[in-house]
């Protein structure tokens, strides 16, 4: 064997060895939104926004190496009552005045050992930290992830959406009071300690 072509065969076996780099997406706020259900004993409050934010990093051929932040801005959770509205921003309960953002950081994901493909849902299991009124817990969620090629896709500019996009959905459940939020006994019958979570995210290829 000649020393160009061994020279040659390294270079290609380091090449094939050499993990794929990371692609970062961008959420888009006007296509992802995160919402939160109250179930109580009198009352059903559901409030939502769409004013969410971050960067996810996703090696296509791997996602289980996926990191990222999602964040949303608490003045703009809105649930149907201007007055619930402004008490559930007040420094009582999310004090958006003092803790503007709640976050949620991946620290690590379960997936499949297979790439993302267009238009191929992937269940994953996401473990992060999510951040609500400076109290931080950790949390495990199911998760499923879907990448689109908006080549293929049937989307385009008029949604804000110009490159290729990987959308995640997940539902869970979360404690107010592991968050340092108490609900005083008057209100107990109308506001629940356990909230479900919905989030829907949309992050494009930047």
């Amino acid at each position: 064997m000649t020393r160009t072509l061994r020279t040659f065969l390294a270079a290609a076996a380091l090449l094939a060895a050499a993990p794929a780099a990371a692609t970062d997406f961008g959420v888009l706020a006007n296509t992802s939104n995160i919402s939160f259900t109250s179930d109580a004993l009198l009352e059903t409050i559901t409030g939502t926004t769409s004013s969410l934010g971050g960067t996810l990093s996703v090696d296509l051929a791997n996602p289980s190496s996926a990191r990222g932040t999602i964040t949303a801005d608490v003045a703009t959770l809105r649930t149907g009552v201007d007055m619930r509205d402004e008490h559930l921003v007040s420094d009582q309960w999310l004090d958006a005045a003092a803790f503007p953002q709640i976050t949620f950081e991946i620290t690590s994901v379960e997936a499949p050992a297979t790439a993302l493909t267009h238009g191929q849902a992937v269940a994953a299991t996401v473990t992060g930290t999510m951040t609500i009124k400076g109290t931080s817990q950790t949390l495990t969620v199911p998760a499923t992830v879907t990448y689109y090629e908006v080549s293929d896709a049937q989307v385009g500019s008029a949604y804000g959406i110009t490159n290729n996009i990987v959308r995640v959905t997940t539902h869970f459940s979360i404690e107010l009071d592991d968050f340092g939020i108490s609900i005083a006994p008057p209100l107990q019958a109308k506001v629940s300690n356990t909230l479900q979570i919905d989030v829907r995210v949309t992050a494009q290829q930047q």
